[in-house]
């Protein structure tokens, strides 16, 4: 989501952060906090739901990609009309 909002703005909060080391992580992640939900609200509410419907999964949860699509669809957002439903599933796993 943060690529898609880099994209949009053409710059994130946290791309000119000047902290040494170890530090920066910790700097971005406090960043990321207080920003994001401001970030994706300002590019509209498809991108607004899909962060909020993302952000509480649980790690190593699958996403429902049909959701996240029918989210840009419903909204008409041009996004979409360069993916498919398909695009938005899960690669296959090889053996």
């Amino acid at each position: 989501m943060y690529n898609i909002a880099f994209l949009y703005f053409k710059k994130l909060p946290w791309l000119s952060l000047r902290v040494p080391g170890n530090r920066k992580i910790e700097e971005i992640r406090i960043i990321k906090h207080k920003t994001a939900d401001d970030i994706f609200q300002q590019m509209g509410k498809p991108f607004f739901l899909a962060f909020s419907y993302i952000k509480k999964l649980k790690p190593m949860e699958e996403p429902n990609y049909k959701y996240l699509y029918s989210l840009f669809k419903r909204n008409n957002t041009m996004i979409v009309d360069t993916f498919t439903p398909r695009d938005f599933q899960a690669p296959k796993k090889l053996n």
